[in-house]
Parts: C-alpha cells; structure tokens; sequence
C-alpha cells in the first residue's frame, strides 16, 4: 500500500480514537473496524460484499490503531482494560497450546 495512503488511514484512525475515545478499548476493535468505514468510508448501515471487499481492510485499520496508541499515550486504553486484555490472551493461549 502506498505511503501517502498509509498515513490517511493513520491520521483518520487518530481523528476516531479522539471522537471516539470508547474506540481505544481493544475489544471494541470491530466497532472501531464499523466506524472507521462509516466515517471514511461509503458505507451506511448496510455493507454488502462488494463494499466490504472494496473497502480499507480490518487488519490495516487495527495496526493503524496500534500505531497511532503507540505514538500518542493518550489515546491508549485504560491500564485496565490492558490488562484485561493480556489476560484473555493468556487464557486463549493456554487453551490452544493445550490442545495441540
């Protein structure tokens, strides 16, 4: 992906994590994923196939969040919310290692 894109989807990504501040919680990432395409996106209420296949991918906009949370400590989730996280990655983890 071009360079000058990339940075229109970090600076977008920054502008919704500000608006938004609800959009920083890591599990809200489909959220964030939805209103990313509501607000720069074509999309209404309703995405078909087609929009959804033309439109800036789930995981570019996540990595845009990461980015961006890591570049501007105030628009990181919560140390709670953090920490939730790490835990259900834990759990996720033990759970799949075990039934391997």
């Amino acid at each position: 992906m071009e360079k000058e894109k990339l940075q229109i989807i970090n600076d977008n990504v920054k502008l919704l994590l500000e608006k938004y501040p609800k959009l920083r919680n890591p599990f809200l990432r489909k959220q964030a994923h939805w209103r990313y395409w509501k607000d720069f996106g074509n999309l209404g209420y309703v995405m078909t196939e087609e929009m959804y296949v033309k439109s800036i991918s789930a995981e570019t906009i996540s990595r845009a969040i990461r980015a961006i949370q890591e570049k501007y400590p105030n628009l990181r989730p919560t140390r709670d919310l953090e920490h939730k996280q790490l835990e259900m990655m834990n759990e996720h983890k033990n759970y799949y290692s075990k039934n391997k």
